[in-house]
């Protein structure tokens, strides 16, 4: 059961009066809410507010555990934001995985094609290692980092060679074991 639903023996009125309350959020208070009920009976003619008796709200607070109640309904609201807010960073880790991926893509496609004339292997490694560190902390993977560190160690020649083999990443020693 919601915590705002109305209880058994508990009347429209006074469901609505906890309703009321529950709205008007961290500052509330029984008093306040009396207040405004006077207020509404005063400048909306006709508008009957479900009651303009103080001792009537702080009855119905206690038989119906208002706060109670109402610090429930926070802490489902509170959740609910949390569920909505989790799932949208999820979202947008994957929106940044799938364009880190994509530049990846485009620059690691583009190595065989580099005219040296016009652009320095510094200026290729460091699209490729900034790609990777972000990669790798979107997925927190240090063995990416090692691996992004070895190309970045390569001198021109190491780097020419290793684009021709085309040979696969890996984690060997510099002695090949």
């Amino acid at each position: 059961m919601e915590p705002l639903e109305r209880q058994p023996k508990e009347s429209k009125r006074a469901n609505q009066a906890l309703r009321d309350y529950a709205l008007m959020g961290m500052g509330r208070t029984l008093r306040s809410l009396h207040r405004v009920y006077l207020r509404q009976a005063e400048d909306k003619p006709g508008y009957q507010p479900p009651t303009c008796r103080n001792s009537t709200i702080f009855g119905w607070s206690m038989k119906f555990n208002w706060q109670e109640r109402v610090g429930q309904w926070e802490q489902n609201n509170q959740r609910a934001e949390m569920t909505a807010y989790e799932q949208e960073r999820k979202e947008d880790r994957a929106a940044r995985i799938g364009l880190l991926k994509a530049t990846r893509g485009k620059l690691v496609s583009r190595l065989n094609n580099i005219d040296s004339s016009t652009l320095e292997w510094t200026q290729v490694l460091s699209g490729i290692r900034m790609v990777i560190t972000e990669l790798r902390k979107e997925y927190d993977d240090e063995p990416i980092l090692r691996i992004a560190e070895k190309i970045a160690n390569m001198d021109d020649d190491e780097l020419l060679k290793f684009i021709q083999d085309k040979r696969p990443l890996d984690d060997e020693d510099e002695d090949g074991e």
